[in-house]
């Protein structure tokens, strides 16, 4: 439909505008107020489809160039969770198509795994190991998610630990012997 391959048939259009009323309020939908500005007045699916396709992609050099180097100098941002990093990865590299630059999978899977904090070492070598066919993006999110849950359990139990005093160190009252502070003759 927005595609333009189903053209409205001048005989018993009745059908076709169904098909694409429908197809506009899903792309309306999800707009927010500033792109629903640019297509308000247009009339088609394939209209709004086709403006905001202009508006939205940029097919130039530098444009390529500047995704590209977002891309390959991401890194993950302190405090940041990994299955956060993972989808904006995802998103560049989504972007990266949109401008005709398709990257392999194994290539977004290895920058993924570079872009992780110090606190993935463990992990990163753990990774390094796995044999070439689990070796996806599907393997690499589920293994995160696991890790980053260990790791939040790690540093949970690891509070809580701090919190409690231990008890060999906890000073005894009303102690005799030779650590005594008085001694009764």
């Amino acid at each position: 439909m927005v595609d333009g391959t189903e053209k409205k048939p001048a005989a018993s259009p009745e059908k076709w505008v169904e098909k694409d009323t429908h197809a506009m309020a899903i792309i309306v939908t999800l707009l927010d107020a500033k792109q629903l500005s640019h297509v308000a007045d247009l009339e088609s699916s394939k209209e709004i489809w086709d403006k905001l396709k202009n508006i939205n992609s940029d097919p130039s050099q530098f444009n390529k160039q500047l995704t590209q180097s977002k891309f390959f100098n991401y890194t993950i941002k302190k405090g940041q969770s990994v299955t956060d990093a993972f989808t904006e990865i995802e998103a560049l590299t989504r972007s990266l198509k949109d401008i005709e630059i398709i990257m392999a999978e194994s290539t977004v899977v290895a920058k993924i795994v570079s872009a992780l904090p110090e606190e993935y070492a463990a992990f990163k070598s753990a990774w390094y190991s796995v044999p070439d066919n689990d070796y996806t993006m599907d393997r690499l999110m589920a293994r995160l998610k696991k890790e980053e849950l260990t790791q939040k359990e790690r540093k949970e139990n690891s509070k809580e630990s701090e919190k409690e005093p231990s008890v060999a160190f906890m000073p005894h009252q009303n102690r005799k012997g030779r650590n005594a502070e008085t001694v009764e003759n």
